[in-house]
């Protein structure tokens, strides 16, 4: 795990480096033009106008995320203002990077019954450019990323408190977390029903209040724009 998570440090150290030789010394480069929404929106969020990209524009649904602009919004509320926030979320997302190697991690040593066989995996993971790329990048991805390994680590530690408050979590990180919140009831019941396996009282509940918070996004997206949709998938193919 030390090792893996070194490599994991020396990872983000070299994007920080690479990102700071290309920038002007000013400001922290990002490599995506997404990521200007979610600070344009952590700004809206700490100066008490959620939701409203630009002052008097209505509000909006555009981020993919509610959680992520959320989150952002703290560093900016201390302080970390205009070009301080790219920096901010680089540290914060390295930090998601960090959480989403430890968990995969021990996962690994859950998953993988040889010594050899767990190192080559560490290796991988930790050699895996577009894991530390996704996390850099600076998108609500870095966020998903945590939240998605740390789920399937609790469920194979028999976590179920914690993968329950994590499945709840999910639709509210990113769309993807929807349909898994969903998806997991339906494998429940067809493990149940086909395979005849025994699912614990508890994995219900945690199906039970993870497609209660999937079906919340729908609910939140129309009490606040009118679209049960996120207006930023809205329309997609």
């Amino acid at each position: 795990l030390g090792l893996t998570m070194l490599g994991g440090l020396l990872h983000i150290l070299v994007y920080f480096l690479v990102g700071w030789g290309h920038s002007d010394g000013a400001v922290f480069p990002i490599s995506q033009p997404d990521s200007l929404l979610y600070f344009q929106s952590a700004r809206q969020i700490a100066r008490g106008m959620a939701f409203e990209y630009t002052p008097g524009s209505g509000v909006s649904t555009g981020s993919t995320t509610h959680l992520y602009p959320f989150i952002l919004a703290i560093p900016y509320a201390l302080g970390a203002t205009g070009d301080a926030l790219p920096l901010a979320g680089f540290l914060i997302n390295a930090l998601f990077y960090l959480g989403f190697i430890g968990c995969w991690v021990l996962e690994v040593f859950k998953l993988v019954p040889s010594s050899l066989g767990r190192v080559f995996a560490c290796l991988m993971l930790v050699l895996s450019g577009q894991s530390a790329y996704t996390a850099a990048s600076q998108s609500d991805m870095g966020l998903f990323m945590l939240v998605s390994s740390g789920m399937l680590a609790a469920v194979l530690y028999n976590r179920w408190t914690l993968f329950g408050f994590l499945l709840a979590l999910a639709p509210w990180c990113r769309p993807e977390g929807v349909p898994m919140a969903l998806l997991f009831v339906l494998v429940a019941f067809a493990s149940r029903l086909i395979v005849k396996l025994t699912i614990p009282c508890r994995a219900w509940i945690c199906g039970g209040v993870g497609a209660a918070s999937a079906a919340g996004v729908f609910v939140f997206n129309h009490w606040r724009t009118g679209d049960w949709q996120f207006q930023s998938v809205l329309n997609k193919g």
